[in-house]
């Protein structure tokens, strides 16, 4: 399928996504009767923590760590420290989107270079918090449920 709006510049494939979890409250899942056995998991306070991932999507590397779980409207909760070691090249195919203003094409770019010539990584958060995905403090677009 097509990326995500705003994301077209990572392209449609992504190369890597390694990652160590472990479930808490796993136990909810198997006891759970009826048809929605992680609704007595998110109930229980369930969470997925990620002790460590990897990933790779076109020009964006990361590296996580966090906790997820699921909020009553079955939508993604919870917050994902991510540091970026090359995050100039990200930033620049990010603002290659065309659902981007001239404006945020012009900055990203800017902050891609800027990124590039520094070679800092780049930390940040992303969260799922009352429905919606952000990073750092900004919104990026709203979360449907899971399933």
């Amino acid at each position: 399928g097509a990326p995500v709006a705003a994301f077209e510049g990572f392209g449609q494939q992504i190369s890597l996504m390694q990652a160590q979890i472990s479930i808490d409250k796993a136990a909810a899942l198997i006891a759970s009767p009826g048809s929605d056995p992680l609704e007595a998991w998110r109930a229980a306070g369930g969470t997925l923590q990620v002790e460590a991932a990897q990933g790779q999507w076109g020009a964006l590397k990361l590296n996580a760590r966090g906790q997820m779980g699921l909020d009553p409207g079955r939508r993604l909760a919870g917050q994902l420290e991510l540091d970026l070691p090359e995050p100039g090249p990200a930033l620049t195919a990010l603002g290659q989107s065309p659902a981007l203003s001239a404006d945020a094409k012009q900055a990203l770019g800017l902050l891609g270079l800027a990124a590039g010539l520094s070679g800092r990584s780049l930390q940040t958060t992303l969260s799922a918090r009352d429905g919606v995905l952000r990073v750092g403090d900004a919104p990026i677009r709203g979360l449907p449920p899971v399933y």
